[in-house]
Order: C-alpha cells, then structure tokens, then sequence
C-alpha cells in the first residue's frame, strides 16, 4: 500500500513538474499571445507584438514590436509603436495570484496624436479601456473585480525619449513634438492590486496628458513664430506657419 502510495505521489510530482517547465519553456509566447488577445478587447483597437523574451529565473525580460493601432476613422497607420521595452519581474510572483513588476521601462515609443471623428485618437483610445472598466458602458467595477484576472503590481513604469507626432486636418501632415519623459510609482501596491485593464488606463491617461500639454505648448510656439515671420518673410511662408498654428488648435478645441 505504501509503495503504491509513493508512486501516486511520485506521478503527481512528476506532472506538476512537467507542467511548470511547459510554461517556463513558452512564457514568452504565453505573453504574447494574451497581450495580442486582451489588448484588442480592452483598447478596442488592433495590438500587436513581435516577440517577448522573459527568464522566469531572473525575472528580466523584454517585450520588441509592440504595435497599438488607431480606431477606426483615423488615417495615420498607429498610434503607439514601441521598439523595445525592459520589464522586471519578481520571479517568485510568476506562481503566486498577484504578479509582481518590479520595472517596465519604455524607451524612445513612436507615438501620434491624430484628430479625428471624436476628439483625437490617444482619447477615443482611453475612453475604450475606462468603458472596459465600467466607466462607459462596459463591465461594471463589480464584475471587473469578480472576473478571476489576475492582479498586478508595478512598482516603477518609465517611458522615455518619446517621440510624437502631432496631426490635424488642417495640417496635411504631422509635425513632430518633444514630451517630457513619464515616470509613474506604486501601482496595484496595495494587497488587491491591480488588472490589466486599470494600469493601462493609467498609462494612457498620463501619456494623454503630458502629449497633449506638450502639444499645446508646441502651438503656442509657432503661434509665435508665425507671428514674427510675418515681418521678416513671404506671404507663403507666413501662410504655412498659420496652417500648422491652426491644425494643431484644431486638438485642444476638440479634444474632450
């Protein structure tokens, strides 16, 4: 009886052990394929990435390609493209019912901020994830919380270097405009942590806003270039720079 015992629990061992390495072995592909899954549900726009690379030992990895779309009746090809993001994981938390990240650092994200039907894309975008939350129309906080996601932790998010472009139908184009780095702490810190859904709101929200501050001072700018161009230039030139000076007012008039 003893030694049939011993080789039940010896089996049971085995599969268990089996199964771990099976998700050690494909957690990149796991993050992947849920990042392409829950992304597209939550932003109501396409997501996309081409590879993931995660050592459940040291908990370090990155995420390359990632690709988030524009809603439908926007013309430029995406909103937010990130070449390469580092991520830190406790590895300890890849077990446990809350996943603890210790870093997500963004470096240099390409990202656009387009009017069009609605207001400009970054807030359609966001508007998207806070009715995912409940906020408009779509699950309520009570069903969000019961749902079974898994919980996170983020200790520290960094986006850098961002580059962002800046179009409006007056424009014709984009201009490029500089953001201010962001820097977010202590997300999910408490015991119930956080979902998914939630840090991205967090993350548009404050992307939202320091684009748009950033924006809004790029127009006052050539507000005021446009202005003195006029003394010193052609009635072409001092046209293109009001063209521009509108387009990008064309944002902050409608963005809410």
């Amino acid at each position: 009886m003893k030694k049939k015992w011993m080789v039940w629990v010896g089996g049971v061992a085995v599969v268990v052990i089996a199964a771990t390495l099976t998700v050690v072995l494909f957690m990149g592909r796991l993050v992947k394929s849920a990042v392409e899954t829950w992304g597209p549900r939550v932003a109501g726009v396409s997501v996309e990435v081409h590879g993931v690379a995660l050592s459940p030992w040291s908990g370090r990895g990155e995420v390359t390609g990632l690709w988030v779309g524009n809603p439908e009746g926007y013309k430029t090809p995406h909103a937010i493209r990130v070449e390469r993001a580092r991520v830190e994981v406790a590895p300890l938390s890849f077990l446990g019912e809350k996943l603890h990240v210790r870093l997500v650092e963004v470096e240099s994200p390409e990202i656009t901020l387009e009017l069009g039907p609605g207001g400009n894309n970054l807030k359609k975008i966001l508007a998207n994830v806070e009715a995912a939350m409940g906020g408009g129309g779509g699950r309520s906080g009570t069903e969000s919380k019961s749902s079974g996601e898994r919980k996170l932790q983020v200790d520290r998010f960094v986006l850098k270097g961002a580059r962002v472009r800046v179009g409006a139908t007056a424009l014709g184009g984009t201009v490029p405009v500089r953001v201010p780095d962001i820097e977010l702490e202590n997300l999910g810190a408490g015991p119930e942590g956080i979902t998914g859904a939630e840090l991205a709101q967090k993350v548009l929200a404050a992307v939202v806003e320091s684009t748009a501050g950033a924006a809004q001072q790029a127009a006052t700018s050539l507000g005021r270039e446009a202005a003195e161009a006029a003394g010193s230039v052609g009635k072409q030139a001092v046209e293109a720079a009001g063209k521009v000076t509108r387009g990008l007012g064309e944002l902050f008039k409608k963005r809410e």
